[in-house]
Order: structure tokens, then sequence, then C-alpha cells
């Protein structure tokens, strides 16, 4: 049995796969065996995060006796009965709601809070700041602590408001975008392939290699995309034209270029594919159900760092195709130069070396023919967009 960390949280990857296995009809102890924590863990997630819909019609289904929800039910879609639903994206919310919520309640009575704002008022008055009213103060030390002091003004708990304050200043703040539901077919399909279980298949196999999928785009009205896969390790980078949000089309590529290689190549090129959860890879994990030698994974959401090789590589693409510029023009044999290139600029994080000639010291040139990219001179290499 995993082991159990009580003082652990449940991560985004967590809920994904307790919506995946509760779509299976599994048990509240078979999800805590498949996640490392206890039963009661995930019957205390179940309760709290999960949401009631309102049917047509007044009445409970006597099924939620046993399963709680009504994820595994192959009806609810046509049921009229209030419904209890599970979904990842919403117990994430709830979760990091109710946790920013109790975090903004302050401890301290309405007398304390009072006694304090006297005397910061009265201090700053006299222009003085903070930290001098709490030194010059022994009686703030002991209500609370000076950055409690300073939060309590912060949230305009005091008279003194932070304008007030001499060295305030207003930050722009970054704030997180809400977490959506991956894009992902079903959700079942999420089971053993999460982040956590890439990182768990990493620890158990540390020179296996993987490969990063991702797409980039041109304009937002363009009918067609590049599919780019990348190798960490290596830095070599290989690209597709593929339809726009077309998951699809992305298989049929994909399934094509991974045919033309033996399983013993596929177990060496490809032990580990990992990609977003964008909707050009809702299929994404069918193609380790087509060659069993590969394994797919998918990314945390908003989580580029997750795939970080693949990003930066993306740079060189934008040396040639600025952001903005359409790509229904551009063609498979572009793509191949284009790539060609790429792989042939020398990498000072690599020794000076290019990730072509990387790849072809491991792999071979055998292998690297079926890549459709081609060594390029050092000085020939053209990365303008002339």
């Amino acid at each position: 049995m995993a082991a159990k960390n009580s003082k652990r949280r449940l991560t985004f990857d967590d809920r994904m796969t307790i919506q995946g296995m509760l779509e299976l009809g599994k048990s509240l102890s078979e999800i805590a065996e498949r996640i490392g924590c206890s039963r009661s863990t995930v019957l205390r997630e179940v309760g709290k995060n999960s949401f009631h819909q309102t049917g047509k019609e007044e009445w409970r289904c006597p099924r939620l006796l046993k399963s709680k929800v009504c994820n595994a039910c192959r009806k609810r879609h046509l049921c009229g009965a209030n419904q209890t639903l599970y979904e990842c994206q919403y117990a994430q919310h709830a979760s990091e709601e109710r946790m920013s919520v109790a975090r903004q309640v302050p401890r301290l009575s309405r007398s304390e809070i009072e006694e304090v704002s006297g005397i910061v008022a009265d201090g700053v008055s006299r222009g003085q700041s903070l930290h001098h009213i709490y030194v010059a103060n022994p009686e703030l030390k002991k209500i609370c602590t000076e950055q409690t002091v300073r939060r309590l003004c912060l949230r305009r708990l005091l008279k003194t408001k932070p304008h007030e304050l001499r060295r305030f200043v207003v930050y722009k703040h970054e704030y997180e975008k809400p977490v959506s539901a991956p894009r992902i077919s079903k959700m079942c399909h999420i089971i053993g392939r999460n982040h956590q279980d890439f990182v768990r298949f990493m620890a158990k196999h540390k020179r296996a290699g993987v490969v990063q999928f991702d797409s980039v785009i041109g304009k937002r009205g363009d009918g067609l995309a590049i599919l780019t896969l990348t190798w960490a390790e290596q830095g070599f980078q290989i690209g597709f034209i593929i339809s726009k949000d077309d998951p699809n089309s992305v298989n049929r590529v994909l399934t094509k270029f991974l045919s033309s290689f033996t399983p013993e190549e596929r177990r060496a090129l490809f032990t580990a594919c990992i990609a977003d959860n964008g909707i050009e890879f809702s299929y994404f994990w069918q193609l380790d159900e087509k060659f069993p030698e590969i394994r797919c994974f998918y990314t945390r959401p908003y989580r580029s760092n997750d795939k970080a090789e693949c990003e930066r590589n993306h740079e060189f693409i934008r040396y040639v195709h600025p952001k903005g510029e359409s790509f229904d023009s551009i063609t498979q044999e572009h793509l191949d130069d284009l790539f060609s290139n790429i792989n042939s600029y020398v990498r000072k994080s690599k020794g000076d070396r290019t990730p072509y000639r990387i790849m072809e010291r491991k792999y071979g040139k055998e292998t690297m023919a079926k890549m459709r990219v081609k060594k390029v001179a050092l000085k020939n290499v053209n990365l303008s967009r002339k």
C-alpha cells in the first residue's frame, strides 16, 4: 500500500484521479489506495467539494446512499432527479476558496484591534513607520506581531489606511488563472497518466527518454498549427502541420510517424511522452494503447515548466515566424527545412554541440533518417525571416 501522509494536501492531480475513478465506479478505499491517503480523506473530499444539481423532479436517487455521488451512473444525463456530482476543477476552486477565507479572518478580538488601531494612528500622525511604532510601543508586542499590524493595515481594519504610510507602494498583483477542466475526452483516462504518475515513472526509469509534445499557433483565426516533438535531454525538436484544435488530426499524424519506427526504436525514443491539457491532445492517451512500448502522460494545468525544454525551443520558431503571423500557408517541406536549421544550431548548454549531433551519436544514422530533418553545415545555418 502507498505510504500515507496525513499532512499532505490533495493536489489537482489527485482530484483528477478521484473524478476519473468515481466515473469508473471504484470504491473510496480503492481511490485512497491509488492516491496514497486514507479513506476518510477521500470521504471528506467528496463530501465537502461535491456540488448539487437540481433536477426537474423533487426526489433523490436511492443509489446515492451507497455511492455518495452520481458520477458513475450511466443514466444520469437522462435522470430528472436531484444529482450530486464531483468535478475536479470545482473541487479545486472550492478548496482554495475555503483556505483563502480562513486566512482572511483576523484572530484578534475587536477590542484588541481597536487598541492596535489607536496606537498605530497616533504614531503615523507623527510621521513614524510601522516598524518604529512597533519597537517604540512594547504593549503591541503583547498583542500581536509586527507582521500582523502591517496585515491589519493593508486589509483596512485600522483607522490608518495604507496610503497614509510614508513608503507605501502599490504593486501590480498577478492573479492566478482559475483552474479549468482538462480537455481530455474522458476523465477516467487520466488515471495513471497525470503529472504525479510521470514523476513516479521517471524515478523508476531515470535513463528513460522523455519526449515533450506541444503546439504552436499563428493567428487566432488560422485553420492550421504546428505540432512539435521535443527530446528534452538533447534539445532536439521536429514539427508537423496539423489542423488547429483537432485532436483527431494530431493522432493521425503521430500514429503515422510512430509507425515508421520498429518497436525497439519506439521503446528507446518514446519511453515517456508528455503533453499539456490542450484540446488538441484530448485523445493523446490513445497512443500508448496503440503502441504498448510507450507511456503517455499529461502535465499540470497552467504549468509550462513541466515541459520547459519544449517551450524554450519554440523561441527558435518565433525567430522565423513571429507571433501574429499566419501559419495557413506553411508547408511540411518548409517545416522540415526550418527544423533542420534549428537542430543544427550550436547550443552552449550542450557543450557547443548541436542537437542533431547528440541525437545521431545516441540513436544512429538510420534512426535519424526517419526524423525528416537533415544535418546543416554550421556556417550555413539560417534562422532569419528571409
